[in-house]
């Protein structure tokens, strides 16, 4: 799931809906990968006959947890360019007579995700939260 969101290409995929649902996706997998775990915990530690497996329940869902927090914030983020770039429309340009002014902005937006597209370090890592 981690090699599909990439933070140098989630910004760019057209339309952005490309990229929430690919987001929401993984945000489910998370989800139930840690609904899972916890299941077959409980599973185990009920079953009289497997003798107790001990987890660092805080060193398993570190990355998970983080992992879930990033892609929260990569969806809020597209929700919002998306909803910027209706707002920026053809719609808008047809009532304001002229789209210069229109374009600028959504070219200063673009060069803003640019600036993401070029973070080197690991998002997913906790290490550089």
């Amino acid at each position: 799931m981690r090699q599909h969101i990439q933070l140098q290409s989630i910004f760019k995929k057209e339309p952005v809906s490309e990229s929430i649902n690919v987001i929401k996706q993984g945000i489910a997998v998370l989800e139930k990968w840690q609904d899972q775990f916890n299941k077959t915990k409980m599973d185990i530690e009920t079953e009289v006959t497997i003798s107790r497996w001990e987890f660092n329940i805080k060193e398993i869902f570190v990355r998970p947890k983080h992992m879930l927090i990033i892609l929260g914030n990569f969806n809020h983020a597209c929700v919002v360019l998306q909803e910027f770039f209706a707002i920026l429309g053809n719609d808008l340009k047809a009532v304001a007579g002229s789209s210069d002014p229109i374009n600028g902005i959504t070219d200063r937006v673009k060069d803003q995700i640019r600036k993401l597209e070029t973070f080197n370090n690991d998002v997913f890592n906790p290490d550089y939260y």
